[in-house]
């Protein structure tokens, strides 16, 4: 880059625009900061959680899941 240009996009910012990542980082701070970070819904990455996940379905009440692919819109 030429000293006069500028640019419009900060390095690893794909972390906060892929789902999966976004999951992986707001678990961790909700790890450290329990009540800062409690607005946002029970997440499961998968395969990595699908132990945690299949547990779920123990329960007898009827529940509902959002499944989002990782890359895609």
């Amino acid at each position: 880059m030429k000293p006069y240009q500028r640019t419009n996009h900060l390095p690893a910012c794909y972390v906060l625009a892929r789902k999966n990542l976004l999951a992986r980082n707001l678990a961790n701070m909700q790890s450290v900061l329990p009540n800062d970070f409690d607005f946002f819904p029970k997440t499961w990455i998968l395969p990595a959680d699908s132990k945690s996940f299949k547990e779920q379905f123990n329960n007898k009440r009827a529940k509902t899941f959002i499944i989002k692919p990782e890359s895609e819109c």
